[in-house]
Formats: C-alpha cells, structure tokens, sequence
C-alpha cells in the first residue's frame, strides 16, 4: 500500500539500520520521521520533510510517549502505521 508509513526500532548492533526508532514513507521511498527518548521521560520527534499543503513551524517536537509519536506521525502524513521488522526495513542502499 503506497499509503503506509512504516515504523521500527532498530536496537543496537542491527548491521542493516543505524539504531533508533525510524519513520519510512513508503509513498516517497524515503525516511520521514525519527523518534528519540529524552532524558526526562519525552520524546523528540524529528519530521525529515514537509507534506505538500501542511507545511510544519517546527520540524522537532516534544511528545509524551512513542506511542504519541507514531499518532503525530500518521496524522501528520495522513497515513496508517505499520510495524515492522529491521529486516523489512530498506536499507541506505535502496533509497
């Protein structure tokens, strides 16, 4: 489905992925979006481009959980969530 931003957590160690928490567009074959936990329990969410007609104020925002993360995410591009496994995930290669 062209309409599907992928998720997953590529834990240390992963040979295909540096680790963290990646956002992948399957519509424009490219990485839109990065999670990171912070310090204080929040999260920081790194949008990697605008979608046409919604531009951002701000590329970085705080949230409160992963899982509101992923809601930001998938509002954001008008997109379901899908996750799945590093391995699934493309690679640097394929992009």
């Amino acid at each position: 489905m062209l309409n599907e931003i992928w998720y997953c957590h590529a834990k240390k160690g992963s040979k295909k992925i540096e680790p963290g928490h990646w956002f992948f567009s399957v519509g424009q074959w490219a990485h839109c979006a990065q999670a990171l936990p912070m310090d204080d329990g929040r999260w920081l969410l790194m949008i990697a481009f605008d979608v046409f007609g919604k531009p951002l104020l701000k590329h970085e925002i705080y949230c409160a959980s992963l899982e509101h993360c992923k809601k930001h995410v998938g509002d954001y591009f008008g997109c379901s969530i899908v996750e799945k496994s590093v391995r699934e995930m493309p690679g640097p290669d394929s992009l």
